[in-house]
């Protein structure tokens, strides 16, 4: 068996036999980190076509957006089709303790945040997109946040229980990667890595 699932949750399983010590105190090092990710749905992606001031961008902004105000702090273009895309998506994370204070504001409140904030990125147009989504990861029976990660030391001192298999249970998902871990990179290279023990 391959398990794939975050860490804290593997943990939670009862394995008969025991699951050794070093890798039942690895789960309990992982904790769930929390972030929420929104979406606004726009016409067409403006944004693309913007005129800037900035001598990299003559053809509009890209849609990255770094961030230390919040609360989106981490956004991409997420609009599907690629250079062709006849429909925008801006998609925006709201991570950690900054993700905890705004996710306990009403809905109402939430969005109006995200969308202020994409309209000073963007300009006024994004203040009005024809759909708004959000995903807390935080509130998903099977994930409870976004990504595991280490507390201090574990990878120091639980790195031989990280990836190696226990009988016939071989570990994956994206926290055991050996590059690219908490992304969608680090879960293809830890699924390879455990298809090929297998």
């Amino acid at each position: 068996m391959i398990l794939a699932i975050p860490p804290t949750f593997a943990g939670a399983i009862d394995y008969y036999p025991q699951m050794p010590i070093l890798r039942a105190q690895l789960t309990q090092r992982f904790p769930m980190g929390y972030a929420v990710k929104v979406h606004a749905t726009y016409r067409k992606p403006f944004w693309r076509h913007l005129t800037t001031k900035y001598p990299h961008t003559p053809n509009g902004l890209s849609g990255i957006v770094l961030s230390k105000n919040g609360p989106v702090t981490l956004g991409f273009d997420n609009s599907p089709g690629g250079a062709n895309a006849t429909t925008g998506v801006l998609l925006g994370f709201v991570f950690a303790n900054n993700g905890r204070v705004w996710g306990s504001k009403p809905a109402a409140t939430r969005r109006a945040e995200v969308l202020a904030q994409f309209a000073r990125w963007f300009g006024p147009r994004a203040a009005h997109p024809i759909q708004y989504m959000e995903q807390d990861w935080a509130a998903q029976r099977w994930t409870r946040g976004y990504i595991g990660y280490p507390t201090t030391r574990t990878w120091i001192d639980y790195q031989r229980a990280f990836t190696s298999n226990i009988g016939r249970i071989f570990l994956a998902g994206t926290e055991t990667a050996g590059e690219g871990s908490g992304g969608m990179e680090g879960a293809l290279d830890a699924a390879a890595r455990a298809v090929k023990e297998l």
